[in-house]
């Protein structure tokens, strides 16, 4: 066998499109699983399963703090005695919010937070959290020091988040949990800002129900939600809204608002109605069409044909003669309206003598019935005066 043809076995379409499609299915099961990390799911305090959020809201209830959930937008004024709860929601807060919230931590409220990158709460406190290997965490030195009901400063959890301040730390800024990641990297730090508190945790898998149920994780995040309440018995509000409870603003709401509530939209409403009228009177109606009557006419050459039968047929030799003298006529017109077809002719005769034995065999024909084979010299007389007028 040629080398040509062991190439051209190898290139038919069955070993090819074979060849892709094995391509195609190790591709596939090579490719990596896209780890969509904790934040895939949704931290509500309404989800009981193990990616939620229900657990920290019993937990700070069965321990005294006047929890509920707000499922309104933030808006000025806002509370300065109490601590809102800011968990990563799907929707992030508009830069009202943030304004009207930050404003209440200024006044003495806490914040306590899971920061998302490149949004307006993260960006007004210059925090920024980044992603990297899957580390150990740990409770902070200074709190491992100064708490003496821990045995271990360890934990039995891992996080994918590290936390950073873009800004100049507080004095008392505090470190609440690090990792180990060759060096120790915060994960939860709290600092003041005004008369109030923020504490920023920059993984949300450790406020989960799952992790929760491991030992001491739920210790630590009451100690930072401690940390940020200004006073005994202040409220714990978990904001709610942006994770998609409440009552929320629709395409079709506000629609209908714009055309039934204000003058422009009662505007607008009136000329879509009005146009609507217009095509419904413009538009055809559920009535059968009519047929349009044609009226058929002959040609001009159909009806010389048709006549000249009919008048064959009944003899009427006198009358095509005048027929034929009155095209004449029409053909070079003279003399005026006045002039009888006999007054017409004669004046021809008296212009071009010439045609004086023409103009007999007209009158004649025009006078008296012919036959047939007579008839036909009074086409030959038409056609030699009109030869005659033309020149």
């Amino acid at each position: 066998m040629s080398v040509a043809d062991s190439v051209e076995r190898w290139l038919t379409p069955r070993v090819v499109f074979t060849a892709l499609i094995a391509l195609t299915l190790l591709a596939i099961l090579a490719l990596p699983q896209e780890d969509f990390g904790e934040d895939f799911e949704s931290l509500t305090t309404r989800s009981y399963d193990g990616s939620g959020a229900r657990g920290v809201f019993e937990i700070a209830d069965r321990l005294g703090w006047r929890v509920e959930r707000r499922e309104t937008p933030l808006a000025v004024p806002l509370d300065s005695n109490a601590v809102y709860v800011v968990l990563a929601p799907p929707s992030p807060l508009t830069t009202g919010e943030v304004s009207a919230l930050l404003d209440a931590v200024r006044r003495g409220a806490g914040l306590f937070l899971v920061p998302q990158n490149r949004t307006p709460l993260a960006d007004s406190l210059r925090i920024r959290r980044s992603d990297t290997p899957r580390m150990l965490v740990v409770r902070s030195r200074q709190l491992a020091r100064d708490s003496v009901a821990s045995r271990s400063e360890r934990f039995s959890t891992w996080a994918n988040y590290t936390l950073g301040l873009q800004k100049p730390i507080p004095a008392d800024t505090t470190s609440f949990l690090t990792g180990l990641y060759f060096t120790r990297v915060p994960i939860a730090t709290g600092f003041s800002l005004g008369r109030g508190r923020v504490v920023a945790l920059a993984d949300g898998g450790l406020i989960r129900n799952r992790s929760l149920r491991g030992e001491l994780m739920g210790v630590e995040i009451m100690r930072m939600l401690g940390w940020v309440t200004p006073t005994t018995g202040a409220a714990m509000v978990f904001a709610e809204y942006h994770h998609g409870f409440g009552t929320h603003v629709n395409v079709s709401g506000l629609v209908a608002e714009a055309l039934l509530e204000s003058a422009p939209g009662r505007t607008a409403l009136q000329l879509i109605a009005a146009a609507l009228l217009l095509l419904w009177a413009l538009g055809p109606r559920p009535i059968p069409p009519v047929a349009p009557q044609r009226i058929e006419r002959r040609s001009p050459l159909e009806h010389v044909g048709a006549l000249a039968r009919a008048y064959e047929q009944v003899g009427a030799t006198r009358l095509a003669a005048q027929q034929m003298v009155r095209g004449l006529r029409r053909r070079h017109p003279f003399g005026g309206a006045s002039f009888t077809d006999g007054s017409y002719l004669a004046a021809i005769k008296l212009r071009h003598p010439e045609t004086s034995q023409y103009i007999d065999t007209l009158e004649t024909a025009m006078q008296r019935a012919l036959q047939p084979s007579d008839f036909v010299s009074v086409g030959r007389a038409i056609d030699n005066i009109e030869r005659t007028l033309n020149g």
